[in-house]
């Protein structure tokens, strides 16, 4: 459960970091 929530947290990161590149 800890992995699956991670997982989803760094996902949201690397999309709010391109969204702001671009």
């Amino acid at each position: 459960m800890k992995k699956r929530i991670t997982l989803i947290v760094f996902s949201v990161l690397i999309i709010a970091a391109l969204y702001v590149l671009y």
